[in-house]
């Protein structure tokens, strides 16, 4: 058994144009009055924006929380908005790579965070649960792998 020990975030395909960047950025900051995440790294090849699920209402629209750049910890909920483009290839794209890897077209996914990710590698390896392992983008190490129904799941040890 995988040993879960937090949500971390549902990450959502966008536009990974200039405009469609733009455009996720004030739709989920200013209209949904989501705070921006300060922390997301440069991720390569990945447009895009993290945002906050915070457990009362923002300050207000635009509002960003400041913190070290890396991988979030298992404290913010967030929704991940994950650019996609037409040019976008396995080589120049690390989440390209990853929909290459896992035979998917989209990039959507659920992370959740595990206690330990060498134990839940070896259970997924247990249950013949095939996965790819990325690093390089956040600044950890995620596993990658899809349920029964074709979802992907990403896992990542909780910090």
């Amino acid at each position: 058994m995988l040993k879960v020990v937090g949500f971390l975030h549902h990450a959502v395909q966008i536009d990974g144009s200039a405009d469609g960047v733009a455009a996720a950025r004030h739709f989920y900051g200013e209209v949904m009055g989501l705070p921006l995440d300060g922390g997301r790294p440069d991720i390569p090849g990945t447009p895009g924006w993290w945002f906050n699920i915070p457990s009362g209402a923002a300050d207000g629209p635009g509002s960003v929380d400041d913190r070290e750049q890396g991988p979030p910890p298992v404290s913010l909920d967030q929704i991940h908005l994950v650019g996609a483009r037409q040019t976008d290839t396995a080589d120049n794209s690390i989440s390209a790579n990853r929909t290459a890897a896992l035979s998917v077209t989209r990039r959507d996914h659920i992370a959740l965070a595990v206690e330990d990710l060498g134990d839940a590698k070896q259970e997924l390896e247990r249950h013949g649960i095939q996965f790819h392992v990325q690093t390089g983008a956040v600044g950890a190490e995620q596993v990658f792998f899809q349920d029964p129904f074709g979802n992907v799941i990403e896992l990542q040890e909780a910090r």
